[in-house]
């Protein structure tokens, strides 16, 4: 056999093989490759893996670039029916902009899904609306997704009386809250700057 063709197809397998276990190892967060970072797919998982070994409790991220002209519950119910008991499902569509959360129905009072996902105080939104610095990687989508993972993980884990190892903690919380305080800083000053240059034209 053509020692050439032996070195392609080694290389093909080898590619087949590494696909197949990557794709293996990837058990808590499905995505696009260029929607998020691998460093912030890697500390999702980690974070995946320690609540399901410590409690036996499933938290998935399902973020896609899009849903396909879906709406989010046609989505969410289609993921819903591959999943049965103790599971938390992440959803985001980047093209549709919608975020949501899914869990089964013991799971429903460990965590709370409306300060999640508050658009003003939750871990997520806030994120996702905050233009990036000029010349910066967008990658809004992973920090709000990172954040509203750890945020789930850690409310559930606390709910057991459980403390994760591989947790975000309060320092990305103060973080959040700076950005936030930022983007209602510039909202108000751009307000001000509007009404004082009404005001002034009513004198003239």
């Amino acid at each position: 056999m053509n020692f050439n063709l032996l070195i392609n197809k080694a290389v093909f397998i080898t590619a087949l093989l590494f696909i197949t276990l990557t794709s293996l190892n990837a058990q808590n967060v499905f995505t696009n490759e260029d929607l998020m970072h691998a460093k912030t797919v890697k500390k999702i998982e980690l974070i995946g893996d320690e609540l399901k070994e410590k409690i036996d409790v499933t938290l998935h991220l399902y973020a896609k670039d899009t849903i396909n002209g879906q709406t989010m519950v046609e989505y969410r119910e289609m993921i819903r029916k591959k999943y049965k008991d103790s599971y938390i499902i992440l959803l985001f569509a980047q093209k549709e902009q919608k975020v949501d959360i899914i869990s089964s129905t013991n799971l429903k009072d460990k965590f709370n899904k409306e300060e999640v996902l508050d658009p003003f105080s939750g871990t997520i939104i806030p994120l996702l609306i905050t233009k990036p610095k000029k010349d910066a990687i967008d990658d809004r989508a992973g920090a709000a997704m990172l954040n509203g993972y750890a945020d789930i993980a850690e409310q559930v884990a606390s709910s057991f009386n459980i403390e994760l190892d591989n947790k975000i903690g309060n320092s990305n919380r103060d973080i959040i809250n700076i950005m936030r305080v930022v983007f209602y800083t510039a909202i108000l000053i751009i307000l001000v700057l509007y009404f004082r240059k009404k005001f002034a034209r009513k004198k003239q």
